[in-house]
């Protein structure tokens, strides 16, 4: 029998993976990307290196948005602004 843990994000039990000793999150798709920014957040702490990749990568896209004149919706531009790219 599989030992159930109980999800970091949405707080349900699930049956822990063998494979994976640390696991925390379930494989719902909201806690696979409450996940992955949890990682992210922590990577951008960690990694200087990361950080100015991901913000150069930011600025890209921005200047690409504004020259071809696209609009980008607000709940997009919300969550980009929560990001912590370049500060």
């Amino acid at each position: 029998m599989q030992k159930l843990i109980r999800c970091v994000n949405c707080n349900e039990l699930f049956p822990k993976s063998p494979r994976h000793k640390k696991q925390e999150f379930c494989m719902k798709e909201k806690c696979r990307k409450a996940y992955k920014a949890r990682w992210q957040r922590q990577k951008m702490k960690m990694d200087p290196v990361y950080k100015n990749k991901q913000g150069l990568c930011k600025n890209k896209w921005e200047k690409k948005i504004h020259r071809t004149g696209k609009h980008i919706d607000k709940k997009i531009l919300k969550k980009l602004n929560e990001i912590e790219f370049c500060k």
